[in-house]
């Protein structure tokens, strides 16, 4: 959906458009080898996992909130836009090797309740492109209502497409 929803701001760019088709056209392919729509792999996500959606209160009890993207989907992806949220923004390699320090804590504790396989674990990071494609699409269809569309242009997309050959190069 997401890449459909940007066809329209890529007309005059089919190559890159082109591009995101095949790149998530493989990201579905490598979504089905690595692991089944069964329980416990598949099921009811948060879809938006982060710790800016969730709150301790004051006797250490956790709240999520923010459920607009919940549905059924991996666990996996789940679990790995937590470990992705933030990636898209420029951080310094300091605040990137903290949050892998939380990252590699979380799958700690996370494995000590339920283990996760190692196609899973794979797939988590898929999530870095698929995030990434989330977040150009929601920041455009939420932001140029309301601010409008200029910033919207080639050099947004420039900076973009080459984010995803950066991260299919590495």
């Amino acid at each position: 959906a997401p890449v459909q929803f940007l066809q329209p701001f890529l007309q005059h760019r089919l190559q890159d458009y082109q591009y995101l088709v095949s790149l998530t056209s493989q990201w579905a392919a490598d979504l089905q080898r690595l692991v089944s729509r069964e329980k416990p792999e598949y099921g009811l996500c948060h879809g938006d996992l982060h710790t800016g959606n969730a709150r301790f209160d004051k006797n250490g009890r956790l709240t999520l909130f923010d459920f607009d993207s919940f549905g059924y989907g991996w666990r996996a992806i789940d679990i790995g836009v937590y470990h992705v949220s933030y990636d898209w923004m420029n951080l310094s390699s300091e605040t990137r090797r903290e949050k892998e320090r939380f990252w590699q804590s979380f799958l700690e504790g996370y494995n000590h309740e339920r283990l996760l396989s190692d196609n899973e674990l794979a797939l988590t990071q898929l999530c870095f492109p698929i995030r990434h494609l989330e977040l150009m699409y929601l920041t455009i269809r939420y932001w140029s209502p309301q601010i409008g569309s200029g910033w919207i242009n080639d050099a947004y997309f420039d900076q973009h497409i080459a984010w995803f050959k950066k991260w299919e190069a590495e």
